[in-house]
């Protein structure tokens, strides 16, 4: 079990035993044992023995605990409470407007036990006519059950990876005990880098005889059944089975190609007449290709990567962007703020993974819950900066914040503090239940902001959680590119936002981008690779993308962006 997975286990139980009225000493007890492994600065997978975890500041019963999830994926406590709840029940830790108390209300007084009940009492006007409850509340309870129903059967890019991967080793070792080479291919929604996944796709490939089809599917059945997945996976006991389809394509030598480009390409793709009336689906059911660039050079296209096989093949052919392209790391945080690793540690890392310099970017003082920087503490960090650049040269942390957006669209911070970073980010993190003309309007005031650099994820989405608030999106596209603002591809797995739909716009419009990971812990930079992967399917090139540049570059682009803005004196 990996770090990010113990974190969801333990809030797991901590709902459960308040759902079930536990005594609170042990909901204190691994509440604060949550809140250590949160602000741990390294990931807890890493240990090797109780022991080593009880060094950390863990008791001997919590160490034991974790170190059984680590290396048995078990969680026997927690797995006897799941047991005695139903899954709609734990569904509902997912609604918006759902606290622990109106849970057990609906459970315990009004015996709604799934989300399709909650559903159905919320139309027929129940919920409001439950003490605490109301009119408001069941509009804004039906309206999130619905959004969590639609996405129950959904992934977000991230978990896909991990689980079409694990279900990849399997079958290769499936095949290697059939005493055949492996092969397989990771294919579908996944091979094509979608934010979300709605179906995991592998072909693979068995030149035997179908009795070994059949024993293989069914040992992967059960593999899968035995999975310890996390959310959004239903748990049963101590058995998980996933709500996520997965389709394994079998498929003879002959038609490799054929099937994994098929099985690859959208529907639109496949179907589009491109030749003489005809499509690439007709094309490759009617002649066997041994390469994907051969299926493309049949039809006289260029090779098209995986990513951008969602729509109708294209004639343009592009120098696309990759992680080797990316010189720069910018929207990063530190223990300034909320970041889980101290600034050092930050910019030791960043430099270790070759990059030329790391924007920090820690929250500004009105994220009060992000532990927002001070004036006092802006001050401190730009001295701790200047002292780590003397020490790290020629890398190179450069002084950014990010600004939050206030209600009225302003930035946080006087003038004269904002006028002391090299580049800000002005991102929205509250009041985030706007109309679109509100949204657009604030948003919009912030991009006339001099001091704004980078439009920080536009839209506050947070992928099968919440919605992005209303937003004029090619309006704010439009107003970046009047006022020099680049828009940020935030890589995180939860938000990838600018969606790669709306980076396409952006780019064929002028707007630069720029790849960031919104790192709050050294292993976030990782996430710098689906960043690249959405800028890809938008088709975006090395010189659409901000930290491309070097180092000199940077500096001269936010120097250049200050004059112009008559930010910065010659």
């Amino acid at each position: 079990m990996k770090h990010k997975d113990i974190i969801r286990k333990f809030e797991l139980l901590i709902f459960l035993l308040e759902l079930h009225n536990v005594e609170e000493t042990k909901i204190k007890l691994f509440s604060e044992a949550l809140l250590k492994i949160e602000q741990l600065p390294f990931s807890l997978d890493t240990c090797k023995s109780v022991e080593e975890i009880e060094q950390i500041g863990f008791s001997k019963s919590i160490a034991t605990t974790i170190f059984q999830m680590i290396t048995k994926n078990e969680f026997p406590f927690l797995e006897e409470l799941v047991s005695q709840t139903p899954q709609g029940v734990i569904k509902m830790k997912q609604v918006s407007g759902l606290g622990i108390k109106k849970i057990r209300t609906l459970w315990k007084e009004a015996k709604i036990d799934s989300l399709e009940a909650l559903e159905m009492a919320c139309k027929t006007g129940i919920i409001a006519r439950l003490k605490g409850f109301g009119e408001k509340s069941q509009a804004q309870i039906l309206e999130s059950v619905r959004f969590v129903i639609k996405n129950s059967c959904r992934l977000r890019l991230s978990d896909a990876d991990i689980y079409i991967k694990i279900l990849q080793e399997f079958i290769e070792n499936v095949q290697q005990e059939a005493g055949k080479s492996p092969r397989t291919a990771i294919v579908g929604e996944t091979a094509r880098s979608c934010e979300v996944v709605e179906s995991l796709d592998l072909v693979v490939g068995y030149p035997f005889l179908y009795d070994h089809y059949k024993n293989a599917i069914q040992k992967s059945k059960v593999f899968i059944l035995s999975l310890p997945f996390s959310n959004p996976f239903i748990l049963r006991g101590s058995v998980h089975e996933t709500q996520t389809p997965f389709q394994i394509i079998l498929c003879e030598e002959k038609n490799w190609i054929n099937t994994v480009f098929r099985y690859t390409a959208a529907a639109e793709h496949l179907t589009s007449e491109i030749k003489d009336g005809k499509s690439l689906i007709q094309i490759i059911r009617s002649h066997s290709f041994k390469s994907e660039e051969e299926v493309y050079q049949s039809v006289g296209l260029p090779y098209i990567i995986p990513e951008r096989r969602e729509f109708a093949p294209s004639f343009i052919t592009k120098n696309y962007i990759t992680y080797q392209d990316l010189k720069g790391v910018l929207h990063c945080h530190s223990t300034y703020s909320d970041g889980k690793n101290s600034l050092r540690e930050m910019a030791i890392a960043c430099k270790e993974l070759g990059f030329e310099y790391l924007g920090i970017t820690d929250h500004s003082v009105s994220a009060f819950y992000a532990n927002g920087l001070s004036i006092e503490s802006v001050f401190k960090q730009h001295h701790e900066i200047e002292n780590l650049n003397k020490e790290l040269a020629p890398f190179r942390i450069l002084k950014g914040i990010e600004s939050d957006i206030l209600a009225d669209g302003s930035l946080d911070y006087p003038d004269e503090i904002l006028a002391m970073f090299d580049f800000v980010i002005a991102s929205v993190h509250s009041g985030l239940k706007m109309d679109k003309q509100t949204a657009t309007r604030r948003i919009g005031r912030a991009l006339e902001n001099p001091y704004t650099t980078i439009l920080g994820h536009a839209t506050g989405r947070l992928l099968l959680e919440r919605e992005g608030y209303p937003l004029d999106v090619e309006t704010i596209i439009d107003l970046a590119l009047q006022n020099n603002v680049v828009i940020e591809i935030n890589a995180n797995p939860y938000r990838l936002d600018l969606d790669w739909r709306w980076a396409i716009k952006a780019a064929e419009k002028g707007v630069r981008l720029s790849i960031n990971p919104d790192a709050h812990r050294i292993e976030g930079y990782h996430d710098i690779h689906y960043g690249v992967r959405i800028a890809r399917k938008a088709g975006l090139t090395p010189s659409d993308i901000l930290n491309t540049l070097s180092l000199e570059e940077v500096c001269s682009f936010f120097a250049q962006r200050k004059l112009a803005k008559n930010l910065l004196k010659t």
